[in-house]
């Protein structure tokens, strides 16, 4: 519900809230990885399944492929979200956008509860 109703964000908002809503820098968005759950799911997995004698040299090769393949994708990423800033400058776009997000998010909660 209140993904559906938010506001879009101001481009006038105050000085103060544009300083409080910065990006995180490089070096902070590295140190989040350590207690990201995500990553360290990703990599409990990725070092479970996918190297079962647990060697060096197999981790170093999932390590080095997940780099290359991660490369790619965030700067997919990067791209497509630059693209949505500009689509979503529009307060109705950004309305719409924050609507069918919140149905898409309900529905994928749907088949955990079958």
């Amino acid at each position: 519900v209140k993904i559906a109703t938010a506001e879009p964000l101001s481009s006038s908002a105050t000085t103060s809230d544009k300083v409080r809503s910065r990006p995180l820098s490089f070096i902070q968005a590295a140190l989040f990885q350590w207690v990201n759950p995500k990553a360290w799911t990703m990599v409990l997995t990725m070092v479970t399944v996918y190297t079962p004698q647990r060697d060096l040299t197999s981790v170093a090769i999932l390590v080095s492929v997940f780099a290359i393949v991660n490369l790619p994708c965030i700067s997919c990423w990067v791209v497509m979200g630059s693209q949505m800033r500009k689509v979503l400058a529009s307060p109705t776009r950004a309305r719409w956008f924050n609507r069918i997000m919140a149905c898409l998010l309900v529905l994928s909660v749907i088949p955990g509860m079958l």
